[in-house]
């Protein structure tokens, strides 16, 4: 069977939904022929072949991007997990949804490289380290030794305000300090970058 029905829904006299159906069978579709001309929801003037005017929810669909890519030289001269400064990315989520982090941080150590001296990083969701993001570099040569260490995360999360943090780590004595210093080389010396996407559920095989 297939149907077209104009109803009103509650008490609003209002509150109305055009309804388009099928029901026959899995295989049944519903499909809209503009030939030639496009397709507007919210818009009566469609530039593209579909034409939306607001937000598309769905499974798969890009819900947001967001990024951290600052210019700005930090280093790290203690134990124990610290923030790497300015790289952390705030976003909002209206629904559950899957997000997608991604990281690159340039790392030069400052110091004596022999013995155990190594640097480490990791994301941190909303207050939780997630130990499959992590990675890390050991130094083994004095002369000026550098490495870009990356890492990925999946993730569901749930409706909400959310925060990527990109942490690293120094472990050993023998090395003073380690640096990221996006400004090396006139600022093409190896930066540093955190990048978070968010779809909206479900997505298949997840």
């Amino acid at each position: 069977a297939a149907w077209i029905r104009y109803y009103r829904r509650g008490c609003e006299p209002e509150a109305r939904t055009l309804e388009i159906g099928t029901s026959n069978h899995c295989d049944d579709h519903i499909a809209l022929m503009p030939g030639k001309g496009n397709v507007g929801i919210g818009t009566d003037s469609p530039e593209a072949k579909l034409d939306v005017s607001g937000q598309i929810k769905g499974g798969g669909v890009l819900a947001g991007i967001w990024a951290a890519q600052p210019n700005t030289d930090v280093s790290i001269t203690c134990a124990g997990w610290e923030d790497v400064s300015d790289t952390s990315v705030p976003f909002k989520l209206d629904r559950k949804a899957i997000i997608f982090c991604t990281y690159s941080i340039n790392v030069q150590p400052n110091g004596n490289c022999k013995g155990r001296n190594l640097i480490a990083t990791r994301l941190v969701v909303d207050g939780n380290g997630c130990p499959q993001s992590g990675s890390h570099f050991q130094a083994h040569s004095p002369n000026h030794p550098n490495v870009n260490l990356n890492g990925n995360l999946v993730l569901p999360l749930e409706t909400g305000e959310h925060t990527v943090k990109l942490q690293w780590k120094k472990v050993g004595d023998n090395v003073a300090r380690w640096n990221s210093n996006p400004s090396c080389l006139d600022g093409f010396g190896g930066g540093r970058t955190l990048v978070v996407m968010a779809f909206y559920l479900p997505i298949i095989g997840v």
